[in-house]
């Protein structure tokens, strides 16, 4: 009976190990690095679940699986992208009583529809400083046909680390033409030590299939900074700039004074920096300094970049002297303390009132002037006028008593009324009209008037018109 009992399990574990199966398939053998292999497991009667991969991490990265189940049939299917190229073996698998056969692979470097891929990870400067910002850089070069994306740098423990630029340039590498993809990120160490940085897989496509390439792996030891060193000096060098200032300003009112910084120097301690410096200014702290965070220059400028704006408002004219500002930084190549320096500026305040009063004095100047000019060229168009009419006068005269008339007619000065007498008229003349030759020609007209002279009127007409051109 026992006997029967016994025979009776043996053949049920027997019947179980024979209904109990586990394979495993890869979709081809032979592979360039980069591209996806499939591998399914196939399971009789066993929870596939309960399958540790944890095995093919050591050569894979393991990308999306599937799972289907008909009956006790189950199917898992997983994407794999080798970590190496070479010869890689799929390990054997146990699940309950059931084992897998091995699977050796064949991975290459490149082929025709995965291009070979040569990948890098350097950092500017080599070496680094505890708060000392630098340029982490991750270099690809294939042949052009694919379509990367930007990987995620991950965060870890002793390292400060933000996205910047990326660039695409064709190169030559090995006596090859290449397309080398720069992708840039601003890094600062946090901590002394050995830092390790290993970025996630390298994704790209070609033709929609989904690539994916090793990352390639970067250690730097982070030096410590000096233990006397204050917090707010930065490390490496800094960039001091400011915009153009005015030469002249108006009075009480603000403008505004533009500096740019680029290091590794943070908001707090750059907004101490400057109120420290402008404490004994009350012309430049009426409002406090305005920072603005600036993407860097170049893919070469490490830190951060800050546009501060400090408001200047002028409170009495004359000469206002901006201070010298001096930020230091500390140079771990030399082991010292520098500093970046803006030299002083000074900038004349005017009084607007002033100035609208030394306006409004020119003005009247001017039209004052303008009134004169006006007024004795007015004179002078008089005068001019005036000594035409006479001369038209004495030419038009048939005797001696008109031309008499007509000579005291004409005005010595503008607005003089005619002479009754020819004596009068000559009293009226200026001392440098008054010649000899005049003299004796209204003596003459005076006689002709008189009848005593009547010869001659023709050339005393001409003598009187000569004379006439000199007053």
């Amino acid at each position: 009976m026992r006997a029967g009992a016994l025979l009776l399990i043996l053949l049920g574990w027997a019947l179980c190990a024979r209904a109990a199966s586990l394979s495993v398939q890869v979709d081809h053998a032979a592979s360039p690095l980069g591209a996806p292999i499939n591998l399914t497991f196939n399971a009789q009667g066993l929870p596939l679940e309960q399958l540790d991969l944890q095995p093919l991490a050591r050569d894979f990265d393991l990308g999306p699986s599937t799972s289907s189940q008909s009956g006790d049939q189950q199917t898992l299917s997983l994407k794999l992208y080798p970590l190496h190229t070479g010869k890689i073996v799929v390990p054997v698998f146990r699940l309950g009583t059931a084992t897998s056969r091995p699977i050796t692979l064949h991975i290459i470097a490149g082929s025709d529809l995965v291009p070979d891929v040569i990948s890098q990870l350097s950092i500017e400067p080599a070496r680094l400083m505890v708060r000392q910002p630098g340029r982490l850089m991750l270099d690809i070069c294939d042949d052009g046909s694919l379509l990367w994306k930007r990987p995620v740098l991950p965060t870890g423990d002793g390292l400060y680390q933000r996205p910047m630029g990326e660039t695409q340039t064709q190169v030559m590498r090995d006596g090859a033409p290449c397309t080398l993809h720069r992708y840039v990120w601003d890094i600062m160490p946090t901590r002394a030590g050995v830092l390790s940085m290993r970025l996630p897989m390298l994704a790209a496509s070609k033709f929609g299939t989904a690539l994916r390439f090793p990352p390639p792996t970067l250690q730097f030891n982070a030096q410590a900074a000096p233990d006397w060193l204050p917090l707010a000096v930065p490390v490496g060098r800094l960039r001091v700039a400011t915009d153009p200032l005015p030469a002249r300003w108006p009075l009480h009112r603000p403008f505004p004074w533009t500096i740019t910084v680029q290091g590794g120097l943070g908001a707090d301690e750059l907004r101490h920096l400057l109120m420290m410096q402008l404490a004994a200014h009350p012309q430049l702290t009426a409002y406090p300094p305005v920072l603005e965070r600036l993407a860097p220059a170049s893919d070469s400028a490490a830190g951060f970049a800050w546009r501060a704006q400090i408001y200047v408002r002028p409170g009495r004219d004359g000469l206002l002297r901006l201070p010298r500002l001096v930020f230091p930084w500390f140079d771990p190549a030399r082991g010292e303390l520098q500093a970046a320096t803006l030299p002083g500026r000074d900038i004349v305040v005017f009084n607007p009132l002033y100035r609208q009063l030394e306006l409004a004095a020119a003005l009247l100047g001017a039209a004052i002037a303008f009134f004169l000019a006006g007024w004795r060229l007015r004179r002078y168009a008089r005068r001019v006028l005036a000594r035409r009419r006479c001369r038209q006068a004495i030419r038009a005269a048939p005797d001696a008593v008109a031309l008499s008339r007509a000579l005291r007619a004409c005005a010595c000065t503008p607005g003089m009324p005619p002479a009754p007498t020819v004596g009068r008229w000559w009293e009226h003349l200026p001392n440098k009209a008054k010649t000899p030759d005049l003299a004796g020609r209204l003596h003459l007209l005076e006689a002709a008037c008189y009848g005593q002279r009547t010869a001659g009127l023709e050339e005393f007409r001409g003598g009187l018109l000569r004379d006439m051109g000199k007053l």
